[in-house]
């Protein structure tokens, strides 16, 4: 470890040979055979060096921390599991790691990080960044050269990749191929689609999550954790919302075809349609199962909140879709009386369904993604003027062509949907990259 240049940015540093001397030496003398230390005391010495050194990085954290909150009073719940924080678990930190490593006595290198950064801001007139954003990639940057300095650069990381071939062994997601996580992210944020989401803001956990936010920066060891769980949220929001709408244009069919009108070739175009847009149910499928065994997920929310129940969710309306045994092919040969009603205990089958899973899980699944903004904004769902803003469809004021008209609409507005969802939040996303 002594053969290290890292070790030379300390050397500002003088420490108090032991607690009853006003002899200093420095970190160098630390090193030299012959200076008296025992090994016991060395060890302790260059604790106490390491350990001061990690309490100013804690430091130079709390002081750009502090005036990014300045910036943020428009986020007044979240500016108070941070606030609290600071002044409180962080301060604290700091203070004891001072009080207990207290043989450093002399810094004579002064800490202007924080000062330097802000005359860069006001010098430069960043117009296009706001303070807090320009912080946030200052402490970016000084976190990369303390992982380099303080970790890399002082030989612990070869004396860890030696350990790791011993008994000694560093937790890690072992189901998780990080590097392989890091490219895949990197590759996928590239595609075009991702620009289109930059105005998407996501809470959850008392945090803002965008788009823009996910694209800031490229994904590296260090942001890992934080970028995927990121992507994750994004696109489990966005797929939620998309089944949002779809149920709401298939309640409104199903309302339409379940009237006293009912004919039943209104009922083979509403199941003709809910089978070709099973394509994207399949799409939204395979993509979360690719998210959460490429990139992982960790399950520490609600069944509500996890890709395991958004998964479930889809899937269950996709093998209804599939094995509900809706085939009206066969029952051209009866009567029309015969067919109508087959039609209506098909059409009643499909809306006990519909009800059963989604009425009550669907609308707790969209509650707890809470998209702060109209995440399909992008795509246009077309209503006609007199069934907008409305619950249900009253079909009792509707004549029967006036019924056949709008379903058919619905019918081609439902797969225009989904071939949009497929194109926007999948192919323009690059997420046909991870099947």
């Amino acid at each position: 470890m002594s053969k290290q240049d890292g070790w030379c940015i300390m050397c500002h540093l003088q420490i108090k040979y032991d607690s009853s001397t006003d002899i200093c030496i420095n970190i160098k003398d630390v090193f030299i055979r012959g200076n008296g230390m025992n090994l016991a005391k060395r060890f302790e010495t260059i604790i106490h060096i390491l350990n001061y050194m990690y309490a100013e990085v804690i430091k130079t954290f709390i002081d750009h921390i502090r005036i990014i909150i300045k910036q943020c009073q428009d986020y007044n719940y979240i500016n108070r599991d941070v606030k609290n924080f600071i002044e409180g678990k962080a301060h604290e930190t700091y203070q004891n790691i001072k009080k207990k490593n207290s043989l450093i006595v002399y810094d004579n290198q002064p800490k202007f990080l924080l000062k330097e950064n802000l005359k860069q801001y006001e010098a430069q007139q960043y117009k296009n960044m706001d303070l807090s954003h320009f912080l946030s990639d200052c402490l970016n940057e000084y976190y990369a050269e303390t992982s380099k300095y303080l970790y890399k650069n002082l030989g612990f990381e070869k004396v860890l990749e030696f350990k790791k071939k011993g008994n000694f062994r560093i937790p890690i997601e072992s189901n998780i191929n990080q590097n392989k996580g890091i490219n895949l992210i990197n590759t996928i944020t590239k595609e075009s689609g991702w620009v289109s989401l930059k105005h998407i803001n996501v809470e959850f956990n008392d945090q803002i999550i965008s788009g823009d936010r996910i694209l800031r920066d490229p994904v590296n060891k260090l942001n890992f954790h934080c970028k995927r769980l990121h992507i994750i949220r994004l696109i489990k929001c966005i797929y939620t919302e998309v089944i949002f709408k779809y149920n709401k244009y298939v309640c409104d069919i199903l309302n339409l075809c379940g009237s006293d009108y009912t004919y039943f070739n209104l009922v083979r175009q509403f199941f003709d349609t809910i089978h070709k847009t099973d394509k994207m149910l399949d799409i939204m499928i395979r993509t979360l199962v690719s998210l959460n065994t490429l990139i992982g997920e960790y399950d520490h929310d609600s069944s509500h909140s996890n890709i395991k129940g958004l998964y479930s969710l889809i899937t269950h309306l996709s093998k209804e879709i599939k094995f509900g045994n809706y085939s009206l092919d066969d029952l051209d040969s009866k009567s029309d009386v015969s067919k109508k009603e087959i039609a209506r205990s098909y059409i009643k089958k499909f809306s006990d369904f519909r009800s059963k899973i989604f009425d009550n899980r669907l609308k707790v699944f969209h509650k707890k993604q809470c998209p702060s903004q109209n995440i399909l904004s992008n795509i246009v769902i077309h209503e006609f003027p007199f069934l907008k803003n409305t619950d249900s469809v009253d079909n009792t004021r509707f004549t029967e062509l006036m019924i056949e008209e709008i379903v058919l609409s619905f019918c081609n507005q439902l797969i225009e949907f989904s071939e949009n969802v497929i194109k926007s939040f999948y192919e323009d996303l690059g997420l046909n990259k991870l099947n």
